[in-house]
């Protein structure tokens, strides 16, 4: 049960992050993409974290708490990147656009730093399905 809830999160993640992401960023101008990017990675944080919470749900139903706490790690770097660094990265982004280029390497440590905490639940999860099969 518990590989279903980590092979969606990763097979998922590594879908838009290898395909959707690059996709928007070489097909749409600036304006469109900065649009997009501002709908859609909220919407992809918020589905990773719903999957973790079904699957912590199902974790506690179990008894199941040492893979509770995989699930409960995920969730949490999707909350940082939600409500930490999104909002952070879209100020940084907006003062780019605004002519004030001080900001670029703020941006690019944000933007960075949300990457990083990504890939590390991506790894959380293949460490979730090598140890609990």
């Amino acid at each position: 049960m518990y590989i279903i809830f980590f092979t969606t999160l990763l097979s998922y993640m590594f879908f838009f992050a290898l395909i959707v992401a690059p996709s928007i960023n070489n097909t749409l101008d600036d304006k469109g993409r900065t649009d997009l990017l501002r709908n859609i990675f909220p919407k992809n944080f918020k589905f990773g974290l719903l999957i973790c919470i079904l699957a912590m749900g199902t974790c506690f139903i179990k008894n199941q708490l040492n893979i509770a706490i995989f699930f409960s790690l995920i969730a949490f770097l999707f909350l940082i990147n939600l409500y930490l660094l999104v909002p952070y990265i879209n100020n940084a982004s907006d003062k780019l656009k605004s002519g004030k280029k001080k900001y670029s390497a703020i941006f690019k440590k944000l933007h960075f730093l949300s990457v990083l905490l990504y890939l590390i639940q991506m790894i959380i999860a293949l460490v979730g399905i090598f140890l609990f099969i």
